[in-house]
């Protein structure tokens, strides 16, 4: 059996960096500034909810998403050094791509509960 490491490292990038970005979101309601983009929400969050271009509960659910989101790029490091050192130890890859799979799996159970 082949390793997937690779195949599923690039997943758990685009999903971490891309998919749980939320730069499309805030772009779609207007408010994405890219000067300083980490900043959108606190900045213009409540002058959006005020001025009726978007609900609270819409508003909420972007901040959760931009927290899963960086929740995700943080543990993305951790998940390649994990993967590259069970690469180096010669762990099998039935066992390897198992353990792939899971964490893969458990990261989107965690964005679609988290959101």
């Amino acid at each position: 059996i082949p390793s997937y490491a690779a195949r599923f490292s690039i997943f758990n990038f685009v999903y971490a960096y891309g998919i749980l970005a939320t730069r499309f979101v805030k772009s779609y309601y207007g408010f994405d500034h890219n000067a300083c983009p980490r900043q959108d929400l606190e900045r213009y969050g409540e002058k959006i909810v005020m001025d009726e271009k978007i609900s609270r509960g819409a508003l909420e659910t972007i901040r959760r998403m931009e927290n899963a989101h960086a929740n995700s790029m943080e543990g993305y490091t951790f998940f390649v050094a994990g993967v590259l050192l069970d690469l180096h130890a010669g762990v099998p890859n039935e066992k390897l791509n198992g353990l792939i799979a899971v964490h893969s799996v458990s990261r989107i159970g965690f964005g679609l509960a988290y959101i």
